[in-house]
Protein backbone atom coordinates (compact mmCIF):
# COMPACT_ATOMS: atom_id res chain seq x y z
CA UNK A 1 0.00 0.00 0.00
CA UNK A 2 1.89 3.47 -1.20
CA UNK A 3 1.74 6.00 1.75
CA UNK A 4 -0.84 7.91 -0.29
CA UNK A 5 -3.20 5.39 -0.09
CA UNK A 6 -2.30 4.10 3.76
CA UNK A 7 -3.59 7.70 4.90
CA UNK A 8 -6.65 7.36 2.39
CA UNK A 9 -7.36 4.38 4.24
CA UNK A 10 -6.63 6.18 7.88
CA UNK A 11 -8.48 9.41 7.01
CA UNK A 12 -12.06 7.20 6.32
CA UNK A 13 -11.34 5.07 9.26
CA UNK A 14 -11.22 7.58 11.60
CA UNK A 15 -14.48 9.41 10.24
CA UNK A 16 -16.26 5.92 10.66
CA UNK A 17 -15.31 6.08 14.14
CA UNK A 18 -15.93 9.96 14.64
CA UNK A 19 -19.67 8.30 15.43
CA UNK A 20 -23.02 9.97 14.87
CA UNK A 21 -21.65 13.30 13.40
CA UNK A 22 -20.65 12.34 10.63
CA UNK A 23 -23.08 9.93 9.77
CA UNK A 24 -24.67 12.83 7.24
CA UNK A 25 -21.02 12.45 5.35
CA UNK A 26 -20.36 9.05 5.89
CA UNK A 27 -22.73 6.67 4.08
CA UNK A 28 -23.00 2.78 4.47
CA UNK A 29 -24.06 1.27 0.64
CA UNK A 30 -25.78 -1.63 2.57
CA UNK A 31 -28.19 0.46 4.61
CA UNK A 32 -31.26 -1.39 3.16
CA UNK A 33 -34.60 -1.24 5.24
CA UNK A 34 -35.88 -3.38 8.09
CA UNK A 35 -39.42 -5.15 8.56
CA UNK A 36 -40.24 -4.83 12.41
CA UNK A 37 -43.48 -5.58 14.28
CA UNK A 38 -45.23 -3.36 16.54
CA UNK A 39 -45.79 -5.37 20.12
CA UNK A 40 -48.63 -3.30 20.15
CA UNK A 41 -51.39 -1.29 18.17
CA UNK A 42 -50.77 2.31 17.84
CA UNK A 43 -53.84 4.33 18.59
CA UNK A 44 -51.84 8.21 18.97
CA UNK A 45 -49.01 8.88 16.34
CA UNK A 46 -48.24 12.70 18.14
CA UNK A 47 -46.13 12.73 21.02
CA UNK A 48 -47.81 15.30 22.73
CA UNK A 49 -50.95 12.99 23.29
CA UNK A 50 -49.17 9.71 23.57
CA UNK A 51 -48.97 7.73 27.18
CA UNK A 52 -49.28 4.61 26.95
CA UNK A 53 -45.95 2.77 26.44
CA UNK A 54 -47.64 0.65 22.61
CA UNK A 55 -47.60 4.62 21.88
CA UNK A 56 -44.70 6.28 22.97
CA UNK A 57 -41.96 3.65 22.46
CA UNK A 58 -41.68 3.96 18.83
CA UNK A 59 -41.66 7.97 18.78
CA UNK A 60 -37.76 7.21 19.41
CA UNK A 61 -38.02 6.38 15.34
CA UNK A 62 -39.40 9.70 13.62
CA UNK A 63 -38.82 12.46 16.99
CA UNK A 64 -35.84 13.83 19.08
CA UNK A 65 -35.65 15.80 22.44
CA UNK A 66 -33.57 18.59 23.16
CA UNK A 67 -32.21 16.28 26.15
CA UNK A 68 -31.93 12.63 25.89
CA UNK A 69 -31.98 9.66 28.95
CA UNK A 70 -29.10 7.68 28.33
CA UNK A 71 -27.56 4.86 30.95
CA UNK A 72 -25.00 7.14 31.58
CA UNK A 73 -27.41 9.89 32.55
CA UNK A 74 -28.78 12.77 30.62
CA UNK A 75 -26.65 14.16 27.45
CA UNK A 76 -27.52 16.55 25.05
CA UNK A 77 -28.09 16.40 21.10
CA UNK A 78 -26.84 18.60 18.21
CA UNK A 79 -30.20 20.16 17.95
CA UNK A 80 -29.86 22.84 21.47
CA UNK A 81 -26.22 23.94 23.12
CA UNK A 82 -26.22 23.34 26.34
CA UNK A 83 -28.59 24.50 28.30
CA UNK A 84 -27.16 27.99 30.59
CA UNK A 85 -28.90 27.43 33.68
CA UNK A 86 -29.19 30.26 36.28
CA UNK A 87 -30.44 29.42 39.61
CA UNK A 88 -32.30 31.32 42.13
CA UNK A 89 -32.83 29.79 45.42
CA UNK A 90 -34.12 25.54 43.91
CA UNK A 91 -35.68 27.46 40.87
CA UNK A 92 -33.59 27.84 37.52
CA UNK A 93 -34.28 29.66 34.86
CA UNK A 94 -32.44 27.48 32.03
CA UNK A 95 -31.39 29.61 28.37
CA UNK A 96 -31.61 27.32 25.37
CA UNK A 97 -30.22 28.48 22.23
CA UNK A 98 -31.48 26.27 19.12
CA UNK A 99 -28.81 25.01 16.56
CA UNK A 100 -29.30 27.18 13.31
CA UNK A 101 -30.62 25.90 9.83
CA UNK A 102 -32.44 22.93 11.17
CA UNK A 103 -35.56 21.13 9.21
CA UNK A 104 -38.58 19.25 10.28
CA UNK A 105 -38.72 16.30 8.19
CA UNK A 106 -41.62 17.54 5.81
CA UNK A 107 -39.35 20.84 5.48
CA UNK A 108 -40.37 23.44 8.16
CA UNK A 109 -38.00 25.33 10.27
CA UNK A 110 -37.25 24.26 13.56
CA UNK A 111 -37.22 27.73 15.73
CA UNK A 112 -38.25 28.89 19.15
CA UNK A 113 -41.63 29.57 18.25
CA UNK A 114 -42.19 25.63 16.88
CA UNK A 115 -40.36 24.07 20.41
CA UNK A 116 -42.95 26.40 22.64
CA UNK A 117 -45.71 25.40 20.80
CA UNK A 118 -45.25 22.08 20.77
CA UNK A 119 -44.99 22.03 24.32
CA UNK A 120 -48.15 23.92 24.59
CA UNK A 121 -49.49 21.35 22.74
CA UNK A 122 -48.32 18.58 25.14
CA UNK A 123 -51.72 19.79 27.36
CA UNK A 124 -53.93 17.71 25.96
CA UNK A 125 -52.03 14.26 27.53
CA UNK A 126 -52.07 13.94 31.16
CA UNK A 127 -48.07 12.80 30.91
CA UNK A 128 -48.08 16.59 29.37
CA UNK A 129 -49.68 17.82 32.00
CA UNK A 130 -47.51 16.26 34.45
CA UNK A 131 -43.93 17.13 32.51
CA UNK A 132 -45.13 20.08 32.61
CA UNK A 133 -45.91 20.25 36.45
CA UNK A 134 -41.91 20.66 36.41
CA UNK A 135 -42.16 23.94 35.28
CA UNK A 136 -43.07 27.68 36.90
CA UNK A 137 -46.76 28.08 37.27
CA UNK A 138 -45.94 31.84 36.54
CA UNK A 139 -44.63 32.22 32.52
CA UNK A 140 -42.95 29.05 32.48
CA UNK A 141 -41.64 29.27 28.91
CA UNK A 142 -40.63 32.62 27.02
CA UNK A 143 -39.57 33.01 23.37
CA UNK A 144 -36.65 35.73 23.45
CA UNK A 145 -35.22 35.51 20.06
CA UNK A 146 -35.88 33.14 16.77
CA UNK A 147 -34.00 30.42 17.59
CA UNK A 148 -33.60 31.17 22.10
CA UNK A 149 -35.88 30.27 24.77
CA UNK A 150 -35.66 30.11 28.72
CA UNK A 151 -37.49 28.19 30.49
CA UNK A 152 -38.09 28.88 33.98
CA UNK A 153 -38.30 25.67 36.68
CA UNK A 154 -39.30 25.33 40.66
CA UNK A 155 -35.94 22.64 40.62
CA UNK A 156 -32.71 23.49 38.89
CA UNK A 157 -31.87 19.44 39.16
CA UNK A 158 -35.44 18.81 37.05
CA UNK A 159 -34.03 20.96 33.93
CA UNK A 160 -32.58 18.22 31.68
CA UNK A 161 -36.10 15.98 33.13
CA UNK A 162 -38.17 18.24 31.46
CA UNK A 163 -36.45 18.72 27.93
CA UNK A 164 -36.05 14.96 27.71
CA UNK A 165 -39.28 13.84 28.48
CA UNK A 166 -41.55 11.64 25.89
CA UNK A 167 -44.22 14.27 25.64
CA UNK A 168 -41.49 17.33 24.92
CA UNK A 169 -40.57 16.32 21.26
CA UNK A 170 -39.46 18.65 18.90
CA UNK A 171 -42.78 18.14 16.76
CA UNK A 172 -44.00 20.35 13.54
CA UNK A 173 -47.19 20.75 12.71
CA UNK A 174 -49.72 18.16 12.17
CA UNK A 175 -49.50 15.83 8.73
CA UNK A 176 -51.32 12.67 7.47
CA UNK A 177 -52.28 12.21 11.12
CA UNK A 178 -48.44 12.73 12.30
CA UNK A 179 -46.86 15.11 13.34
CA UNK A 180 -43.44 15.86 11.93
CA UNK A 181 -40.38 15.36 13.87
CA UNK A 182 -36.44 16.02 13.81
CA UNK A 183 -35.82 12.11 14.46
CA UNK A 184 -34.05 9.72 12.10
CA UNK A 185 -37.14 8.77 10.05
CA UNK A 186 -39.84 10.62 8.89
CA UNK A 187 -43.53 9.27 8.06
CA UNK A 188 -44.76 8.64 4.73
CA UNK A 189 -48.40 8.33 3.33
CA UNK A 190 -48.96 4.71 4.52
CA UNK A 191 -48.82 5.27 8.24
CA UNK A 192 -46.38 1.56 8.58
CA UNK A 193 -43.77 2.95 6.73
CA UNK A 194 -40.94 4.91 7.55
CA UNK A 195 -38.45 6.69 5.77
CA UNK A 196 -35.02 8.18 6.31
CA UNK A 197 -34.88 11.40 7.30
CA UNK A 198 -32.11 13.05 5.06
CA UNK A 199 -32.97 15.91 7.45
CA UNK A 200 -32.07 14.78 10.26
CA UNK A 201 -30.17 17.79 12.25
CA UNK A 202 -27.86 14.94 14.01
CA UNK A 203 -27.36 13.10 10.91
CA UNK A 204 -28.84 10.71 8.58
CA UNK A 205 -29.49 6.89 9.55
CA UNK A 206 -27.94 4.26 8.61
CA UNK A 207 -31.01 2.56 7.05
CA UNK A 208 -33.43 3.74 4.27
CA UNK A 209 -36.33 2.85 5.74
CA UNK A 210 -38.55 0.78 7.99
CA UNK A 211 -41.64 -1.25 7.91
CA UNK A 212 -44.07 -1.60 10.56
CA UNK A 213 -46.12 -3.88 10.66
CA UNK A 214 -49.30 -4.63 12.76
CA UNK A 215 -48.98 -7.45 15.91
CA UNK A 216 -50.15 -10.83 15.46
CA UNK A 217 -50.55 -13.56 17.30
CA UNK A 218 -47.27 -15.11 19.17
CA UNK A 219 -46.76 -18.15 16.73
CA UNK A 220 -47.70 -15.80 14.09
CA UNK A 221 -44.88 -13.43 14.60
CA UNK A 222 -42.19 -16.26 15.07
CA UNK A 223 -43.05 -17.86 12.27
CA UNK A 224 -42.72 -14.76 9.99
CA UNK A 225 -40.14 -14.10 12.17
CA UNK A 226 -38.31 -18.03 11.64
CA UNK A 227 -38.77 -17.88 7.76
CA UNK A 228 -37.17 -13.95 7.48
CA UNK A 229 -40.35 -12.21 6.42
CA UNK A 230 -39.19 -9.87 9.74
CA UNK A 231 -36.37 -8.83 10.55
CA UNK A 232 -37.29 -8.76 14.90
CA UNK A 233 -39.87 -10.37 16.95
CA UNK A 234 -41.02 -9.51 20.10
CA UNK A 235 -41.49 -13.36 21.53
CA UNK A 236 -37.94 -14.67 19.84
CA UNK A 237 -37.92 -18.45 21.30
CA UNK A 238 -40.19 -18.50 23.93
CA UNK A 239 -42.41 -21.18 22.22
CA UNK A 240 -39.81 -22.97 20.34
CA UNK A 241 -36.36 -23.02 19.24
CA UNK A 242 -35.02 -20.94 16.40
CA UNK A 243 -34.44 -22.60 13.08
CA UNK A 244 -31.81 -19.58 12.05
CA UNK A 245 -29.65 -17.53 14.74
CA UNK A 246 -30.86 -14.42 16.92
CA UNK A 247 -29.49 -11.83 18.94
CA UNK A 248 -31.33 -11.02 22.34
CA UNK A 249 -31.26 -7.06 23.11
CA UNK A 250 -32.49 -6.20 26.30
CA UNK A 251 -33.45 -2.62 28.00
CA UNK A 252 -32.64 -1.49 31.61
CA UNK A 253 -35.48 0.11 32.45
CA UNK A 254 -38.79 0.85 30.13
CA UNK A 255 -42.38 1.35 31.25
CA UNK A 256 -44.00 1.13 34.50
CA UNK A 257 -46.41 -1.43 34.90
CA UNK A 258 -49.67 -1.24 37.24
CA UNK A 259 -52.93 -2.81 38.05
CA UNK A 260 -55.98 0.31 37.58
CA UNK A 261 -59.47 -0.41 39.52
CA UNK A 262 -62.17 0.67 38.23
CA UNK A 263 -63.65 3.11 40.29
CA UNK A 264 -66.89 0.86 40.88
CA UNK A 265 -64.51 -1.83 41.93
CA UNK A 266 -64.80 -3.34 45.35
CA UNK A 267 -60.51 -3.39 44.95
CA UNK A 268 -60.43 0.62 44.57
CA UNK A 269 -58.97 0.99 47.97
CA UNK A 270 -55.78 1.25 49.03
CA UNK A 271 -55.30 -1.49 51.04
CA UNK A 272 -56.49 -3.86 48.24
CA UNK A 273 -53.72 -1.71 46.14
CA UNK A 274 -50.91 -2.66 48.45
CA UNK A 275 -52.36 -6.74 49.08
CA UNK A 276 -52.60 -6.68 45.12
CA UNK A 277 -48.88 -5.44 45.07
CA UNK A 278 -47.66 -8.07 47.90
CA UNK A 279 -49.29 -11.08 46.55
CA UNK A 280 -47.36 -10.40 42.85
CA UNK A 281 -43.87 -9.68 44.44
CA UNK A 282 -43.00 -12.91 43.17
CA UNK A 283 -43.13 -11.42 39.33
CA UNK A 284 -40.13 -9.16 40.64
CA UNK A 285 -38.28 -13.15 41.10
CA UNK A 286 -34.93 -14.42 39.16
CA UNK A 287 -36.09 -14.81 35.98
CA UNK A 288 -39.52 -12.64 36.39
CA UNK A 289 -41.03 -10.33 33.93
CA UNK A 290 -40.50 -7.08 36.19
CA UNK A 291 -38.39 -5.16 37.51
CA UNK A 292 -38.62 -4.26 41.39
CA UNK A 293 -39.83 -0.08 41.38
CA UNK A 294 -37.38 0.88 44.12
CA UNK A 295 -39.74 2.88 45.85
CA UNK A 296 -39.54 3.16 49.65
CA UNK A 297 -41.26 0.43 51.50
CA UNK A 298 -44.08 2.70 53.50
CA UNK A 299 -46.98 1.61 55.79
CA UNK A 300 -47.95 -1.94 54.14
CA UNK A 301 -49.86 -3.31 57.82
CA UNK A 302 -53.01 -2.26 56.49
CA UNK A 303 -52.55 -4.38 53.22
CA UNK A 304 -55.42 -7.08 52.55
CA UNK A 305 -54.68 -10.43 52.70
CA UNK A 306 -55.64 -13.61 49.69
CA UNK A 307 -58.76 -14.31 52.42
CA UNK A 308 -59.83 -10.57 52.93
CA UNK A 309 -59.58 -9.92 48.78
CA UNK A 310 -62.08 -13.40 48.07
CA UNK A 311 -64.62 -11.92 50.68
CA UNK A 312 -64.56 -8.69 49.00
CA UNK A 313 -64.88 -10.61 45.38
CA UNK A 314 -67.67 -13.09 46.36
CA UNK A 315 -69.76 -10.10 48.09
CA UNK A 316 -69.68 -8.01 44.55
CA UNK A 317 -72.71 -8.75 42.10
CA UNK A 318 -72.17 -10.59 38.89
CA UNK A 319 -72.32 -13.89 37.79
CA UNK A 320 -68.14 -14.11 38.58
CA UNK A 321 -68.71 -13.68 42.17
CA UNK A 322 -65.67 -14.94 43.47
CA UNK A 323 -63.35 -14.39 40.26
CA UNK A 324 -60.98 -11.07 40.11
CA UNK A 325 -61.74 -9.82 36.74
CA UNK A 326 -58.04 -8.19 35.06
CA UNK A 327 -58.97 -6.41 31.62
CA UNK A 328 -55.95 -6.11 29.74
CA UNK A 329 -55.32 -4.94 26.02
CA UNK A 330 -55.64 -7.77 24.04
CA UNK A 331 -53.43 -6.35 21.36
CA UNK A 332 -50.53 -5.68 23.58
CA UNK A 333 -48.41 -8.90 23.13
CA UNK A 334 -45.91 -8.19 25.72
CA UNK A 335 -49.54 -7.61 28.43
CA UNK A 336 -51.03 -10.50 27.10
CA UNK A 337 -48.02 -12.55 28.36
CA UNK A 338 -47.94 -10.37 31.80
CA UNK A 339 -51.80 -10.70 32.49
CA UNK A 340 -51.50 -15.00 32.15
CA UNK A 341 -48.46 -14.82 34.61
CA UNK A 342 -50.47 -12.64 37.10
CA UNK A 343 -53.22 -14.77 36.95
CA UNK A 344 -51.25 -18.14 37.60
CA UNK A 345 -49.60 -16.00 40.23
CA UNK A 346 -52.66 -15.12 42.36
CA UNK A 347 -53.70 -18.61 41.80
CA UNK A 348 -51.10 -20.07 43.33
CA UNK A 349 -51.81 -17.18 46.09
CA UNK A 350 -55.23 -18.82 46.78
CA UNK A 351 -57.25 -15.68 44.83
CA UNK A 352 -58.98 -16.61 41.76
CA UNK A 353 -58.70 -14.53 38.72
CA UNK A 354 -59.48 -14.23 35.15
CA UNK A 355 -58.74 -12.34 32.53
CA UNK A 356 -61.20 -10.46 30.20
CA UNK A 357 -60.85 -8.02 27.05
CA UNK A 358 -62.17 -4.35 27.20
CA UNK A 359 -64.64 -3.42 27.31
CA UNK A 360 -65.97 -6.12 29.20
CA UNK A 361 -66.63 -5.63 32.77
CA UNK A 362 -63.30 -5.77 34.98
CA UNK A 363 -62.40 -5.18 38.34
CA UNK A 364 -58.60 -4.27 37.18
CA UNK A 365 -57.05 -2.86 33.93
CA UNK A 366 -52.94 -3.87 33.45
CA UNK A 367 -51.52 -0.92 31.96
CA UNK A 368 -47.93 -0.36 30.92
CA UNK A 369 -47.11 3.55 30.32
CA UNK A 370 -43.51 5.26 29.87
CA UNK A 371 -42.87 7.65 32.40
CA UNK A 372 -41.95 11.20 31.72
CA UNK A 373 -38.22 10.16 33.99
CA UNK A 374 -36.11 6.99 34.96
CA UNK A 375 -36.50 8.20 38.17
CA UNK A 376 -38.82 5.69 40.50
CA UNK A 377 -40.66 8.73 42.40
CA UNK A 378 -41.20 10.02 38.66
CA UNK A 379 -42.65 6.36 37.16
CA UNK A 380 -44.71 6.44 40.10
CA UNK A 381 -46.19 9.64 39.16
CA UNK A 382 -46.83 8.66 35.37
CA UNK A 383 -48.56 5.62 36.42
CA UNK A 384 -50.81 7.27 39.00
CA UNK A 385 -51.61 10.52 36.25
CA UNK A 386 -51.80 8.09 33.63
CA UNK A 387 -54.66 6.34 35.76
CA UNK A 388 -57.08 8.76 36.12
CA UNK A 389 -57.81 7.35 39.54
CA UNK A 390 -56.36 8.06 43.16
CA UNK A 391 -54.68 11.38 44.11
CA UNK A 392 -53.38 12.91 41.21
CA UNK A 393 -52.27 15.94 42.97
CA UNK A 394 -50.48 14.25 44.63
CA UNK A 395 -48.65 12.80 41.23
CA UNK A 396 -47.84 16.74 40.36
CA UNK A 397 -46.24 17.20 43.93
CA UNK A 398 -44.19 14.13 42.89
CA UNK A 399 -43.30 16.32 40.12
CA UNK A 400 -42.56 19.73 41.86
CA UNK A 401 -40.18 18.38 44.16
CA UNK A 402 -41.98 16.42 46.71
CA UNK A 403 -38.87 14.12 47.25
CA UNK A 404 -38.76 10.21 48.32
CA UNK A 405 -40.65 10.73 51.25
CA UNK A 406 -43.47 12.28 49.64
CA UNK A 407 -43.36 9.75 46.71
CA UNK A 408 -43.90 7.28 49.56
CA UNK A 409 -46.44 8.80 50.95
CA UNK A 410 -48.40 9.14 47.57
CA UNK A 411 -47.68 5.33 46.89
CA UNK A 412 -49.30 4.02 50.00
CA UNK A 413 -52.70 5.79 49.50
CA UNK A 414 -52.98 5.29 46.02
CA UNK A 415 -55.42 2.64 44.75
CA UNK A 416 -53.30 1.56 41.35
CA UNK A 417 -51.36 -1.47 42.60
CA UNK A 418 -47.68 -0.51 41.28
CA UNK A 419 -46.12 -4.30 40.25
CA UNK A 420 -43.04 -2.74 38.82
CA UNK A 421 -40.49 -2.37 35.46
CA UNK A 422 -41.05 -4.01 32.37
CA UNK A 423 -37.75 -4.72 30.76
CA UNK A 424 -37.90 -4.32 27.15
CA UNK A 425 -36.67 -7.28 25.09
CA UNK A 426 -36.90 -7.71 21.38
CA UNK A 427 -34.82 -10.57 19.06
CA UNK A 428 -33.01 -10.14 15.96
CA UNK A 429 -32.29 -11.66 12.91
CA UNK A 430 -28.34 -12.54 12.56
CA UNK A 431 -26.73 -9.77 10.88
CA UNK A 432 -28.52 -6.69 12.28
CA UNK A 433 -26.54 -4.46 14.64
CA UNK A 434 -26.73 -1.50 16.47
CA UNK A 435 -30.03 -1.34 17.53
CA UNK A 436 -30.79 0.05 21.70
CA UNK A 437 -33.37 0.57 23.74
CA UNK A 438 -33.08 3.98 25.85
CA UNK A 439 -34.03 3.68 30.03
CA UNK A 440 -37.30 4.50 29.38
CA UNK A 441 -37.66 1.42 27.04
CA UNK A 442 -37.69 3.46 23.30
CA UNK A 443 -36.33 1.25 20.33
CA UNK A 444 -33.57 3.06 19.08
CA UNK A 445 -32.49 2.14 15.63
CA UNK A 446 -30.39 5.26 14.15
CA UNK A 447 -27.50 3.23 14.41
CA UNK A 448 -28.50 -0.51 12.84
CA UNK A 449 -27.92 -1.57 9.79
CA UNK A 450 -27.65 -4.87 7.94
CA UNK A 451 -24.60 -6.76 7.34
CA UNK A 452 -24.23 -8.05 3.87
Amino acid sequence: MSELSRRAFVTAALAALAGRSARAAVRVPSGGALRLPLHATRRVLDPALAVDHADVAPLALTHDWLARFTAAGVDHPMLVEPPIVERAGRAAAARLVLRPGMRFSDGAPVDAAAVARAWTLARASSSGRLALALLDTGAPVTVRAPLELVVRLHDAARVDDFLAAPPMAVAGRAARGARAGVGAFSPRANPGALGRNDLCPTGAAWLDGLTLSAPTARNEEIRRFTTQALDASWWGASLYELSRPAQRVVGAGGPVVGLVPELSSALATAPAARGLERLLADLHGEGGPLLPMGLAPGDVSAALSSARLNDLLAARPGNLRSTLRVGRDPGDGALVDLAERIVATLDRAGVRAAIVDPPAACDVSLRAVTPVAADASFALASLLAASGVGDQSGAEGIMRGGGSGYAAAVWGRSVVAVLGRRAPVIYLREGVAGARFDPLGRLSLCDAWVRG
